[in-house]
């Protein structure tokens, strides 16, 4: 494990909205991840780090929601996303993040402004964290490898939708990125990420 610059260190963590912790996820229960994401975050920020915090909304009638063939349809109420369902669970929300981003894609860094407000504060290492590591941590991690963050050997996959999901996407996937490393580039990246097991 490498050692971490506390005051270049940003968490990131995915979607921790009621909407999302009220879907199915394993291998934790949404109880158990709100606990850990104010644990983590309350460690990154005591050490000097930066914690910036999801959301994933969108447009009435879902006019700016993604729509591209996948394994697994994302469930959306009729009639929009409550705001109830967008709040953050009131433990969540009492960290008062650095950062608060509205997503309306999987990843954190396509289409927001998360590059930009890393890039700003010089932070130099991500902790990727949060649900639905199939979805939107995941999507965070590879954007992080080709924008600003080549991903690097994440252990365990955050909670995912499914535990097929896990077996047969995330761990793939970091294991890939940690026998190949991250692709070559023109320019040096800014940071280096890591997702961790909620």
């Amino acid at each position: 494990m490498p050692t971490l610059d506390a005051a270049r260190t940003a968490l990131i963590v995915i979607d921790p909205q009621n909407w999302t912790m009220g879907m199915p996820i394993s291998p934790h229960p949404a109880d158990q991840v709100v606990a850990n994401v104010v644990s983590l975050a309350k460690a990154v920020r005591s050490a000097g780090g930066v914690v910036c915090l999801t959301r994933a909304a969108f447009s009435p009638g879902y006019a700016d929601m993604l729509r591209v063939p996948v394994d697994i349809a994302l469930p959306v109420p009729e009639g929009g996303i409550s705001p109830q369902a967008l709040a953050f669970r009131p433990e969540v929300e009492a960290l008062q993040a650095d950062i608060v981003l509205t997503k309306r894609q999987w990843s954190a860094f396509y289409g927001t402004e998360l590059d930009l407000q890393l890039r700003r504060r010089g932070i130099g290492t991500i902790v990727i964290a949060g649900v639905m590591t199939n979805f939107g941590v995941e999507s965070t991690a590879r954007d992080a490898g080709s924008t600003t963050t080549p991903p690097s050997s994440p252990r365990t996959p955050a909670p995912a939708s499914t535990p097929r999901c896990i077996a047969s996407r995330s761990r793939k996937f970091c294991r890939a990125w940690h026998a190949s490393g991250p692709p070559q580039r023109s320019r040096p990246p800014a940071a280096t990420a890591w997702s961790c097991d909620l």
